[in-house]
């Protein structure tokens, strides 16, 4: 892993794609940044938990948040998964995903969101279509621009989860190893929240 002071932590593998990838950005007139790369279990689960507690926003398929108090806990489950991976299913763990934005773009005072609004219609639109056009000439792939197995299908995430994820081909080696095991455990674990 990279840990470099101030540098986004990713896969050693990943590094150089990620900086011709920022400079091809850079010709192109945006200031690519990473927002999210590595996360460790424990911030996973932190993030986990905040959501199933309600001490951190659930949003619903339109990126607005949701009364969780309503929901059953295999609701919550389910409502979560549309945006969070599971603790150790976060394809973050891996050092291979990144979460990216255009930094010339953020508006003052508020928050990147990494949501489909930002980056459909909002202020990272223009970047999320050059995102869209460029990312596979530098080895990266966009794996939510469409469903592709993973979270159950009922959960529509082609159309919920952020455009602007971009993954590593080495994430589908990691992947493969853990795709059986995973839905295994998804499954007792939604079975068991019932």
């Amino acid at each position: 892993m990279n840990a470099q002071p101030g540098a986004p932590c990713l896969h050693q593998e990943v590094l150089s794609d990620v900086v011709a990838l920022q400079q091809a950005a850079s010709r192109a007139g945006f200031a690519l940044r990473v927002a999210s790369g590595y996360r460790a279990f424990e911030r996973q689960l932190a993030i986990w938990n905040g959501k199933f507690n309600g001490d951190l926003p659930v949003l619903d398929a339109h990126s607005q948040p949701m009364d969780i108090t309503r929901l059953s806990d295999k609701e919550r489950v389910h409502a979560i998964l549309r945006w969070s991976a599971l603790p150790g299913a976060s394809r973050h763990h891996w050092g291979t995903d990144m979460d990216v934005y255009d930094k010339q773009s953020l508006i003052p005072d508020q928050p990147l969101a990494l949501t489909p609004p930002e980056y459909d219609s909002g202020p990272q639109a223009a970047f999320s279509s050059w995102l869209y056009a460029n990312v596979s000439a530098f080895g990266f792939f966009l794996p939510y621009a469409r469903y592709q197995g993973g979270l159950p299908e009922s959960h529509g995430i082609s159309a919920i989860l952020p455009p602007v994820r971009q993954c590593y081909p080495l994430s589908l080696r990691i992947c493969s190893r853990l795709r059986s095991p995973m839905r295994r455990f998804v499954g007792k674990t939604l079975s068991s929240a019932n």
